[in-house]
C-alpha cells in the first residue's frame, strides 16, 4: 500500500489530499456492462483494500503511521482523517450494494505481524475500533455482511473484533491458533475458514 511518502506532516492531509468524487463514477454504465455477471443467485463479494492503518501507511510510511496512532499531538489529526475515511468507505459500500447487489464486503486492514500485534489492543480500541463499528452498522443497515481481513498474530484483538460487529474474520492460518480462538470465542463469533486442498488432491 506504500508507494512513497505523500505528506511530510500528517496534518497536511486536510489541505492537500484530493478525495475521489463517487458521483463522477459511471455506476449505471458499469452495471449495464456487467449485467450477465450480476445476474446470479450467488453472493456478490468485493474487497475494500487499505483500511485505516494501511491507508495511514500509504500517506506517511509505516514507521510514522505507527507513531501517529500513539502520539498525543497527532491524535486529533488521526481521528479527523479516520472519520473522513469512514464516510468514504460507507458511501462506497452503499453504492456497491445499490448498483451491483454486493452483499459481502471484505474490509482489508492488517494489524499484526508473524509474532504479535503492530500496536496495542488499547490503541486499536481507541483509534480504529470506533470507525470499524460505524462501517459495520451502516453496512448492516443496507443488508451487507462485513468480513474483517487482518493478517498477523492478532488473537489478542478478538474481543475488539467481536465488539466491532463484523460478521466474520478468517485470519492467517499459519500464525494464529484458530483452535484456541474457537475454544474461547466460538460461542460469540463465526470464524471464516479457507479450504485449500493440497496440490494433486482428488476432487
Amino acid at each position: 500500500m506504500s508507494k512513497g511518502r505523500m505528506f511530510q506532516d500528517l496534518e497536511e492531509w486536510e489541505e492537500k489530499l484530493v478525495w475521489p468524487n463517487l458521483d463522477e463514477y459511471d455506476w449505471e454504465g458499469v452495471k449495464a456492462k456487467n449485467a450477465d455477471y450480476l445476474n446470479t443467485d450467488k453472493i456478490i463479494y468485493t474487497t475494500v483494500f487499505c483500511g485505516f492503518f494501511e491507508r495511514l501507511i500509504s500517506f506517511v510510511e509505516f514507521e510514522d503511521a505507527a507513531l501517529a496512532l500513539i502520539d498525543p499531538d497527532q491524535e486529533e489529526t488521526v481521528h479527523k482523517l479516520f472519520a473522513r475515511l469512514t464516510d468514504l468507505y460507507i458511501d462506497y459500500i452503499g453504492r456497491m450494494h445499490k448498483y451491483y447487489n454486493v452483499e459481502l464486503v471484505e474490509f482489508h486492514d492488517d494489524w499484526g505481524n508473524q509474532r504479535s500485534l503492530m500496536f496495542s489492543v488499547n490503541t486499536h480500541r481507541e483509534m480504529i475500533l470506533p470507525y470499524i463499528k460505524r462501517i459495520v452498522e451502516a453496512a448492516h443497515a443496507e443488508g451487507v455482511f462485513i468480513e474483517q481481513h487482518s493478517c498477523g498474530k492478532i488473537e489478542a484483538l478478538m474481543p475488539n473484533i467481536i465488539e466491532s460487529g463484523v460478521d466474520t474474520w478468517r485470519g492467517q492460518g499459519n500464525v494464529i491458533d484458530k483452535k484456541w480462538l474457537v475454544d474461547n470465542y466460538g460461542d460469540q463469533f463465526r470464524f471464516g475458514v479457507d479450504i485449500r486442498p493440497e496440490e494433486g488432491a482428488s476432487e
